[in-house]
């Protein structure tokens, strides 16, 4: 065990040195309190877990991923003994869900161990959640989103702004940002190419196709079982359409038809693809998930532009992811000639820089710059974590 405790170290120590500069401001340290010994981290491939994990580990810390095949060999709770054996004051361990009955051993290695640390981190929040009844007192949930416009800023040009609140968007603090950057310019660059740090790599859009593609085929598979070839094509054909369709809605009984697949599969798969990040169904209040009427909009806004989508659709997922990851409920309009989203009392509607706000609260705006009565600049939405 000595030799895998300095080989999985080489291999932190290889990853803490190439971190890349500068580091999104999200941060670990800031959500969780000095006495927090557990926690459950999720979030989207792509969104930097692994970087801000090592980033923000204290001291004498041992990170490694779970589906290494150093790792694979042995239980986390034997790598675990041998960690603190050494002196590691805990451990990071990346990819959870590969180790063999993952929740019962954190909770042992947790119990047993009073004065060490362990965080747990995978890509969805439903692998988590399968094993959270036994850990919820234990490890609290954090979940890190895509990029704000209001990091991505940060990272590109190395500004920094406060947050805004929903609905209260304060001229002055609007009116430095304006002062500051091309807002327009470089919200249009970070839809089409900034939801995910790896922007600052360059090769955006192959590597997000990458990472899309890494979740279908080793994601998907985990939760689906029997997953067949027929699957995957399904679910590529409901991407493809809904990045491309003005109307963001499927077809559940044609699916079924052309894909020759059973109505509780599709549900199934759709279910999942939300579950792993990669599209948000949107019902209406009150209704089933995938019940008539509801909105499937890709979670990540920059697919539309990598898959030559749809301008109105890509705004209203803009929409619906931000205010997601800050917290908001949201829900499909029932009544179009209203708006087009509900979000606690208010009602929304969405479009470009002359649409207008039917009976909604608010509209939200693409394409301007400085918000006024009951009109919110799509921009705005970016700064709300």
């Amino acid at each position: 065990m000595n030799s895998v405790i300095e080989a999985l170290e080489i291999i932190q120590n290889n990853l803490s040195t190439a971190l890349p500069e500068p580091i999104r401001p999200w941060s670990l340290a800031h959500r969780i309190s000095a006495s927090t010994r557990g926690i459950l981290v999720s979030g989207a491939r792509g969104v930097g877990k692994t970087t801000l994990l090592l980033s923000s580990a204290p001291q004498r810390s041992l990170y490694f991923s779970a589906d290494n095949p150093l790792v694979s060999a042995h239980s986390i709770t034997e790598i675990a003994h041998a960690a603190f054996n050494q002196g590691f004051d805990g451990l990071i361990i990346d990819e959870v869900h590969h180790a063999r009955d993952w929740a019962l051993q954190l909770k042992s290695i947790y119990d047993s161990n009073p004065r060490r640390f362990i965080w747990a981190s995978d890509s969805s929040s439903l692998i988590l959640r399968t094993g959270h009844a036994d850990l919820s007192r234990r490890f609290p949930k954090l979940e890190i989103p895509l990029l704000s416009f209001r990091e991505y800023l940060n990272l590109k040009c190395q500004l920094d702004f406060k947050p805004m609140k929903l609905w209260q968007m304060p001229r002055e603090e609007s009116r430095l940002i304006l002062n500051a950057v091309n807002v327009i310019a470089e919200f249009r660059e970070h839809r089409r190419a900034g939801m995910r740090p790896f922007f600052l790599e360059h090769s955006y859009q192959a590597k997000l196709l990458a990472t899309l593609e890494k979740s279908l085929f080793h994601d998907v598979p985990y939760f689906v079982p029997q997953i067949q070839e027929s699957h995957i094509g399904l679910m590529n054909a409901v991407i493809g359409h809904l990045a491309t369709s003005p109307i963001p809605t499927v077809n559940i009984d044609s699916l079924c038809r052309d894909w020759a697949v059973g109505k509780e599969k599709v549900y199934s798969l759709l279910n999942t693809l939300e579950h792993i990040g990669v599209i948000h169904i949107v019902g209406y209040r009150g209704a089933g998930k995938v019940g008539k009427g509801a909105k499937l909009l890709l979670a990540d806004p920059s697919l539309y532009a990598c898959l030559g989508g749809n301008t109105g659709t890509a705004r209203e997922a803009y929409v619906v992811t931000m205010l997601k990851a800050a917290g908001h409920q949201v829900y499909a309009c029932k009544d179009e000639t209203l708006g087009d989203f509900e979000v606690g009392k208010a009602i929304i509607e969405i479009g470009g820089s002359t649409k207008k706000p039917k009976k909604s609260d608010y509209v939200i705006r693409d394409d301007v710059e400085a918000p006024g009565e009951r009109i919110v600049p799509l921009w705005c939405l970016g700064f709300l974590y």
